[in-house]
């Protein structure tokens, strides 16, 4: 570690390496320790994951080996975890209201972005089951819980023996 990085523990430095491979906190926890109790892995991770040295040294990790597609990955996979666990509340701008500012607003560039600035913000995702549904398919897309369904056509002969006695 360079001397800009948080000092860590060696278990959270192999956490933040398990977890930089899939963001699953649970299973990073367990390939780190080797320890197979799920629940209490899921609790452990979150934990870490609240440390504030752990947190940054866990940006800077990914800074340093992931390229800009895994970045805008992560930064999908929280915007979505945010939105699933209801965390958005007042942090969004109406679209609309934008777009009416840039076709009405200043020439002065700066102007129109302290006007945007100053736009009021709707909480466009508060409390709407539909859309922390659409994040849980998101993530668990994401995470490959779906299964396609394949069409299997099989040729061939099949032998029935029947060794019942």
């Amino acid at each position: 570690m360079t001397h800009d990085q948080p000092i860590l523990t060696n278990l959270q430095d192999r956490f933040i390496k398990e977890y930089a491979i899939d963001f699953n906190g649970a299973q990073a926890y367990m390939r780190a320790t080797g320890k197979s109790n799920v629940k209490s892995a899921a609790v452990q991770a979150s934990r870490i994951l609240k440390i504030p040295r752990v947190a940054e040294a866990l940006e800077l990790y990914i800074e340093e080996q992931l390229g800009p597609q895994q970045k805008r990955l992560l930064e999908n996979v929280k915007f979505w975890e945010n939105v699933r666990d209801d965390k958005l509340e007042g942090r969004f701008v109406r679209l609309d209201d934008v777009v009416e500012l840039l076709q009405t607003g200043s020439a002065d560039l700066q102007d129109t972005i302290e006007e945007i600035c100053e736009l009021p913000h709707r909480d466009i995702y508060r409390n709407k089951t539909a859309d922390r549904l659409k994040a849980s398919e998101s993530l668990a897309k994401y995470a490959q819980m779906f299964v396609d369904k394949h069409d299997v056509n099989v040729s061939g002969s099949v032998q029935i023996v029947d060794d019942v006695k």
